[in-house]
């Protein structure tokens, strides 16, 4: 089966069980995000006060050591970047990127397949994880 078949099946069964008795979809209370939280100088200051000095292959120089040498000046210039990006819901893609290498779960397991987990390792200047950790902590 097709995935468009199966789209199609799924469909076809929801609007035949439309308006059948034992068919009531969930009322789900979710909050709905209209708008993300400002993202503050002194709360970028303290995610690169906590980074570690790490660098990566997306990024030709050290730039998180560069970056935490001169966190005061890069720490408004990120906030402004970072405050126009989630405003706009554009995003750099060099900001989308990363490496992503196999890692083996535990020390001494067989080296197979099943035994790794990917890890990505992405430039220190897409905040990704960090800036979801922050936002999230708001």
């Amino acid at each position: 089966m097709t995935s468009q078949a199966l789209y199609e099946k799924v469909d076809k069964m929801r609007k035949d069980m439309d308006g059948h008795e034992i068919y009531r979809p969930p009322q789900l209370d979710v909050p709905q995000l209209t708008e993300f939280p400002v993202i503050e100088k002194d709360r970028v200051l303290k995610l690169i006060q906590n980074a570690k000095a790490t660098t990566c292959e997306l990024v030709p120089i050290p730039s998180s050591i560069l970056v935490k040498q001169h966190k005061d000046v890069f720490a408004l210039v990120i906030a402004r970047v970072v405050n126009k990006s989630l405003s706009c819901g554009t995003f750099a893609k060099d900001w989308k990127r990363a490496i992503v290498r196999p890692l083996l779960k535990k020390p001494g397991l067989h080296l197979e397949y099943k035994n790794y987990r990917p890890v990505s390792n992405i430039s220190f200047l897409s905040l990704r994880r960090r800036l979801r950790l922050s936002i999230n902590s708001s």
